[in-house]
């Protein structure tokens, strides 16, 4: 498995968060974990880190959130400079339709729906 230097959780469940970075810790190719509850968040977090250490190499992206929902972040993401050298997979219960169809009209990487998996995480980091 290849090493990921810093990965982004943008999710407002805790618990979901909490799983992830076990998950990240016990297969151990992760050298740093940040947390944002929703994607406003994750933006800020990300202007703010942006000039001193880039941007993360993989970020986990739920659709549903307060503020600021997953593809509001991604319309506002993809204008950063670099952004295509993040890896953006969508992690969510989400089975509409309706998301699986604005997901398309993104660079995403993936999708994987919740809960994470040491499989799935597994995957996310081969690919």
């Amino acid at each position: 498995m290849q090493q990921i230097n810093h990965v982004l959780l943008v999710d407002d469940d805790p618990a979901s968060n909490f799983l992830a970075q076990l998950l990240f810790r016990k297969i151990g190719t992760v050298s740093h974990v940040s947390v944002a509850a929703n994607g406003k968040e994750a933006l800020d977090f990300i202007s703010k880190q942006h000039g001193k250490c880039g941007l993360p190499d993989l970020i986990l992206l739920d659709i549903n959130m307060p503020l600021m929902d997953g593809f509001e972040f991604m319309d506002h993401f993809q204008q950063l400079p670099g952004h295509h050298l993040t890896r953006v997979v969508l992690l969510s219960s989400s089975v509409s339709s309706k998301d699986a169809q604005k997901a398309a009209s993104y660079q995403f990487k993936g999708f994987i729906n919740k809960p994470l998996t040491k499989e799935k995480l597994a995957h996310i980091i081969e690919d």
